[in-house]
């Protein structure tokens, strides 16, 4: 068989980027006075939950608190906004390795893609920040968690890649 493509995930892989989310999330929680925060004990817990939405209703529901009586989709996009303004503040590299793993498969011919849960605009925020450019410039395909009916480890995204 011969390699044609190499499939990237985000969050963890192309760069660590949790801690970030982390501070995005409590952020946005004090920003809109909610009085909430997740530290790194209770961040690590959270994230066996996919997608920042549901992880957002599973802390509201551990919390004994109706998810149903929050806005949680606008909540999500504050915090996304957060996170792209801590990203463009430059905090983030690449994992060793990855810009030159990136350009010699480019270079190999390779096709390259994201098939990850993480949002489009996370995507271009860490692409923008670490490599200068926009992500469709540097993969073929981008599938984002906010494309799909079901978020990883459905095979979804993968589909959509």
């Amino acid at each position: 068989m011969t390699l044609r493509a190499i499939i990237f995930d985000v969050d963890g892989t192309l760069a660590e980027t949790e801690e970030l989310h982390r501070r995005a999330f409590n952020d946005c929680f004090a920003a809109q006075g909610l009085g909430w925060h997740w530290d790194q004990h209770r961040y690590r817990e959270l994230l066996r939950v996919t997608g920042g939405k549901e992880r957002i209703a599973r802390d509201l529901a551990d919390r004994g608190l109706d998810p149903a009586a929050h806005d949680i989709p606008a909540l999500h996009r504050a915090k996304t906004e957060r996170y792209t303004a801590l990203m463009a503040g430059g905090e983030i590299a690449l994992r060793p390795g990855i810009a030159a793993l990136i350009a010699s498969a480019r270079a190999a011919g390779l096709r390259l893609a994201i098939a990850t849960t993480t949002s489009r605009p996370n995507i271009d925020a860490l692409i923008r920040a670490t490599m200068g450019r926009d992500a469709s410039e540097v993969f073929d395909v981008i599938a984002a968690g906010d494309e799909v009916a079901e978020k990883k480890p459905a095979p979804d995204v993968y589909l959509l890649a």
